[in-house]
């Protein structure tokens, strides 16, 4: 594997996923004894934290639930 000359990008993509399913590297992409540069995440919380960062739409009580 050659190193990239310019800057990488990384991005996640999820195309009609369940809640619970989780964005995480391929195990055959990380390096023996390395750990992944991002934390794994669910389309779940992707999306609230996604929306909560582009969108002005939550309540105190939808919250509570």
């Amino acid at each position: 594997m050659v190193p990239p000359n310019d800057h990488r990008y990384a991005l996640t993509f999820f195309y009609n996923c369940n809640d619970e399913t989780v964005a995480d590297p391929l195990p055959t992409c990380i390096e023996a004894g390395e750990k992944p540069k991002y934390t794994p995440m669910s389309f779940h919380d992707f999306f609230v934290t996604y929306m909560d960062g582009n969108y002005i739409y939550r309540t105190a009580e939808m919250d509570e639930d």
